[in-house]
């Protein structure tokens, strides 16, 4: 079985922006809620992962600020990590679909 990950270096921005832009910033904060309750925080990268990911993110902020200026500073509190969760969901999520 297949497993896409959002650690796969050969994960492209181009396929990552395509997944964002099936979930919009405003159902992001939504479901921050709810992981941020469920406390699923304690999870360690790698350095390699810590390093992609932190360019990841970066591309999810400004893709989602784009979408809703109003929304940035929500967006920018939100955690990496979360941002990296929400993604690999969505991820799996389009290749179960594919």
């Amino acid at each position: 079985m297949f497993s896409a990950s959002i650690f796969d270096p050969s994960l492209s921005s181009k396929h990552v922006c395509s997944i964002l832009d099936h979930f919009t910033c405003t159902e992001a904060l939504q479901a921050s809620k709810n992981f941020l309750s469920a406390k699923h925080m304690n999870q360690k990268l790698s350095l390699h992962q810590a390093m992609f990911n932190r360019s990841l993110v970066i591309q999810i902020r400004y893709h989602w600020s784009r979408e809703n200026l109003t929304l940035l500073p929500e967006i920018e509190r939100l955690p990496s990590i979360f941002l990296l969760q929400l993604i690999q969901t969505r991820l799996h999520c389009n290749i179960l679909l594919s």
